[in-house]
């Protein structure tokens, strides 16, 4: 057991820092929107990316609606992080 729960560990890790790259490019985002007066919520995009993300996360056997409350709370603190 204590095997997979340094896999695990180990995952959880690669999460965050995929997560903190993710943020990253949101600063990037946010420059570029303030420079073309752009608002910082695009509901256009991220309707496309939920969708998106639901396929995906079905073809890995992950339910759609746990990806999708799960990047709920990523939009939010995305548009946090623009604001």
């Amino acid at each position: 057991m204590e095997n997979i729960r340094q896999q695990i560990d180990h995952i959880d890790q690669k999460i965050i820092k995929l997560l903190a790259e993710r943020m990253d490019l949101v600063k990037q985002i946010a420059e570029l929107k303030k420079q073309n007066q752009l608002p910082v919520q695009d509901e256009k995009r991220e309707k496309e990316l939920r969708d998106n993300l639901k396929i995906l996360a079905a073809r890995h056997g992950l339910d759609p609606e746990f990806i999708n409350h799960l990047y709920s709370h990523v939009f939010i603190e995305s548009r946090r992080i623009q604001e």
